[in-house]
């Protein structure tokens, strides 16, 4: 990855907002269709938008889940409270432009729905490093919809 991912990233609302689509997506999927609270993408967004959490992520296989991300690299949690206080203005942004987008909709009691099966053909493909933040973010998504939203705050040590 760059050494400038976090500046890369962070500047370009369109893939954080395509990133967060895939948290959502993935989420749903996981759940019965449930989508994620705001708060998920949230915690998706302090570790989507740290180079080395992204990057490790993204490279993870599906079935590993979260727990064996973090017994791994238990740095990827190291700070995530200020991550996620920090980027919360980027992962915001980037939510009004996916539901402007219509690749997002708000629902009742703070829950982000993706919408449509897969990301419309012209923004699907990614190349480099943009390729694993989005495949971090499907990771996340399945990996946030096994347990409640108390337990996977306290497993990363963040809390709202």
């Amino acid at each position: 990855m760059r050494p400038d991912h976090e500046e890369t990233v962070l500047r370009n609302p369109a893939l954080v907002a395509r990133a967060l689509w895939h948290v959502a997506n993935s989420y749903a999927r996981a759940k019965a269709d449930q989508p994620p609270l705001l708060h998920h993408l949230a915690l998706a967004g302090g570790m989507l938008l740290n180079r080395s959490t992204a990057d490790r992520i993204g490279r993870m296989k599906f079935d590993s889940g979260m727990l064996k991300a973090i017994a791994d690299r238990p740095e990827m949690v190291a700070g995530l409270q200020a991550r996620v206080e920090e980027h919360l203005p980027y992962v915001l942004r980037a939510v009004q432009l996916g539901a402007s987008t219509r690749l997002l909709v708000m629902e009742p009691g703070l829950r982000c729905r993706a919408l449509g099966a897969d990301l419309p053909r012209e923004i699907r493909a990614m190349n480099g490093e943009a390729r694993l933040v989005l495949a971090a973010g499907k990771r996340l998504g399945a990996w946030f919809a096994v347990d409640d939203l108390p337990v996977v705050a306290g497993r990363l040590g963040v809390a709202f």
